[in-house]
């Protein structure tokens, strides 16, 4: 089941990435600006979608475990385990560069600058990066074995290293899913006329979207439809479904991160 649902991801990344691609081939020579290919939020979701890639690869490899009735630690073990620590790590951080960036956009009315961009894309793949690497790199150690090894029915960050697999796994996603959701529901919230933005100053309004509010939106730079309303409300829910489809809400997942805690690395792996 694992398998066929990281196929079918794989072939969704693999389209959208494709049409982002042609679509940015298209509008190579347009004068115009305003596509979405151009945006900062393209490439910050074409990163995203690259660790949905590396997710989706590493699940696959799971064929070859099901193929051998066993899990075996060799190269592909550890590539394996390398790609989905990378994978979920990638796909938090780049959930919360995204509602960062819509935050300072509809929250703060601040349009984040070209070198803004760069440095983000640098220092998110420099940090994912340092986090695959310093597993084999710098903590694992003889005594425990390899950092990346099997893990149950597939390979992962080893049993072994039960607290490093929370710190530098578990506390990235749950730190970016719940930063993301009140950063959307700020944004939520200035654009129901609840918060008032003025300079670096937040003044909290205790009143409901009535007359009163359309008109002060209709006056001041907060003019918005309600269409990008409703579209704020189903962003607010986007951090839940990647607490859900991340198994950070699983049984599996509550029972490991509590393995930590009581350092029974010996029941972890499930």
């Amino acid at each position: 089941v694992l398998v066929v649902a990281a196929t079918i991801s794989l072939v969704a990344v693999c389209g959208l990435l494709s049409i982002l691609a042609i679509s940015g081939y298209r509008t190579l020579t347009s004068p115009k600006e305003h596509f979405f290919v151009r945006t900062h939020i393209a490439a910050y979701f074409v990163s995203l979608l690259i660790c949905d890639l590396a997710q989706a690869i590493g699940s696959m490899i799971n064929a070859r475990w099901a193929h051998d009735q066993s899990v075996s630690l060799d190269g592909l073990c550890t590539i394996q385990g390398a790609m989905k620590n990378g994978g979920n790590v990638g796909t938090a951080l780049w959930t919360l560069v995204i509602a960062i960036h819509t935050w300072t956009l509809l929250f703060l009315r601040i349009r984040p600058s070209t070198p803004i961009l760069y440095a983000t894309l640098a220092g998110v793949w420099s940090l994912i990066i340092c986090v695959i690497l310093s597993g084999p790199g710098a903590i694992q150690t003889t005594t425990s074995g390899p950092y990346f090894g099997i893990s149950g029915f597939w390979c992962w960050i080893s049993p072994n290293y039960a607290v490093q697999r929370f710190c530098l796994e578990y506390l990235f996603m749950f730190f970016c899913a719940g930063v993301s959701f009140i950063l959307y529901v700020c944004v939520w919230a200035r654009m129901r006329g609840w918060l008032v933005v003025d300079g670096w100053r937040t003044k909290i309004m205790w009143r409901g979207v009535g007359e009163e509010w359309r008109e002060r939106a209709g006056k001041g730079k907060d003019r918005v439809d309600e269409h990008m309303i409703s579209v704020m409300k189903q962003m607010l829910w986007y951090p839940v479904r990647y607490f859900s489809s991340s198994r950070i809400l699983m049984n599996d997942s509550v029972m490991r991160v509590g393995c930590v805690c009581d350092h029974c690395a010996s029941d972890c792996d499930l």
